[in-house]
């Protein structure tokens, strides 16, 4: 059941109760997730300062895309009665300066969605070029998980001894020590205590050759793809650099159920023994050789249906994400990518009130 509040809201999120043992930073930011026109799915980040807004949305939608290469930039304000105005700005073949592609007018409003207060951003899109207009409903992607919510947790390090930093952004329940919290921690504390050691160990092994060593740092960042009943769905983005010649960035999915608060691994989506791997597989296959990545035999080795080569998934409106990271199937500077299955191809081996059962 939705109701909608008649008081447009300025703030972006109402002030929430930090938990003891989590320390949570004040909400500047919102997802938002919901429809262009009457098919385009799309989502929407976006962070306030003061009155300005900055943020990206992306459309989503099945194929594959490099990471990042999907998402268009937005910068805008709101004001005191609600009113948002956003400008959508994309590089253009030929320009050398990023050019104005649309505009998102509309009001930030507050609703309540099966007990929960979320916000709605609605309004008219219109593309640049030729004036088109198409209306947009966008909601708050829901903070519920359970009987709790998940709170914005950030953490942050500097040594300047060792001269690195570290930076560590997780979505936490209020409880400080819920089974979630105490998985994504079980998860996140061997990447940071490996991290403080290798620098450790090169600035030992380099002090007499070489003093100026530029700065390390890690910093691992979230997305949540998905927030359902019966499914939380996370991206979690690992950055790294430890000297050499280039950071790397490798990502981890967390998909957790909350009603058995335990994690689930692909094979729990769909049904024993159906085809749900070869099918991934091979529509994975099949869109990144569209591409033209190179040797066909490292393609081919990285999107066989393994655990390592699948490691990172995750269930979105418009399909199975499948994230694929850098040299998994072709050199460092070809980048990560993302290839989006289709419910579709993969409906016939969802298992029965299964954690994607909102999908089927």
């Amino acid at each position: 059941m939705i109701r909608t509040a008649m008081t447009p809201l300025v703030l972006f999120l109402a002030t929430l109760t930090i938990p003891s043992g989590v320390a949570a930073q004040p909400a500047t930011r919102l997802t938002l997730i919901g429809t262009l026109g009457q098919s385009y799915l799309i989502r929407m980040d976006l962070e306030r300062n003061g009155n300005a807004l900055r943020g990206n949305y992306i459309y989503e939608r099945a194929g594959v895309i490099r990471s990042g290469n999907n998402r268009i930039d937005l910068a805008g304000s709101i004001d005191a009665a609600g009113k948002v105005s956003l400008i959508e700005s994309a590089s253009i073949p030929g320009r050398d300066a990023r050019s104005k592609t649309g505009e998102f007018n509309g009001s930030l409003t507050s609703i309540v969605i099966d007990g929960e207060s979320l916000f709605r951003l609605s309004g008219s899109w219109t593309r640049a070029r030729d004036g088109q207009s198409l209306p947009f409903t966008l909601d708050q992607q829901s903070q519920r998980i359970g009987n709790s919510t998940l709170v914005p947790n950030e953490e942050k390090e500097e040594k300047r001894e060792l001269n690195y930093t570290l930076r560590l952004n997780l979505p936490l329940t209020r409880e400080a020590q819920s089974p979630l919290n105490q998985y994504l921690k079980s998860i996140t504390k061997p990447l940071t205590s490996r991290f403080t050691k290798d620098v450790a160990e090169l600035r030992r092994e380099m002090a007499d050759i070489r003093a100026d060593l530029p700065p390390s740092s890690l910093d691992i960042d979230h997305q949540v793809a998905t927030l359902t009943p019966d499914l939380l769905s996370l991206l979690l983005t690992i950055y790294s650099y430890n000297g050499g010649a280039h950071p790397n960035t490798s990502t981890i999915s967390v998909n957790w159920d909350p009603r058995l608060n335990r994690s689930l691994q692909l094979a729990d989506l769909f049904l024993p023994q159906s085809a749900y791997g070869q099918t991934i597989s091979t529509y994975c296959r099949r869109e990144l050789s569209k591409l033209a990545l190179g040797d066909p035999r490292w393609l081919a080795d990285g999107t066989r249906f393994t655990a390592e080569n699948y490691h990172s998934w995750n269930p979105v409106r418009a399909g199975l994400r499948i994230t694929i990271d850098a040299y998994q199937i072709a050199a460092y500077a070809q980048g990560s990518f993302e290839v989006t299955v289709p419910w579709s191809l993969l409906r016939p081996f969802i298992r029965p009130n299964g954690p994607l059962s909102t999908f089927r």
